[in-house]
């Protein structure tokens, strides 16, 4: 096994991490995958973040997210019980 100095190891930790908070499509995918309540508070984690969860288009498709087929098939088959005849 290669040992790698944790000098080396934490430029290659930094490195994954700038190139991951570079790349607004995965940020999406991650944010899209949220609560309501953690979008909120991680609007405050940076301008980007911000501006990607207040934009419209992230709204819509964060509502679509939020409505998928397996939660339509149950609401879809939901009947409310009767009472008593």
């Amino acid at each position: 096994m290669v040992d790698f100095g944790s000098e080396d190891k934490s430029k290659t930790s930094l490195s994954s991490a700038e190139e991951i908070g570079y790349n607004e499509d995965l940020i999406i995918e991650i944010l899209l995958n949220l609560s309501a309540k953690s979008l909120i508070r991680f609007k405050a984690v940076s301008k980007q973040w911000m501006c990607i969860i207040s934009d419209t288009n992230f709204c819509i498709a964060n509502a679509k997210a939020a409505l998928k087929p397996s939660t339509l098939l149950i609401l879809n088959h939901f009947e409310p019980c009767e009472g008593p005849t």
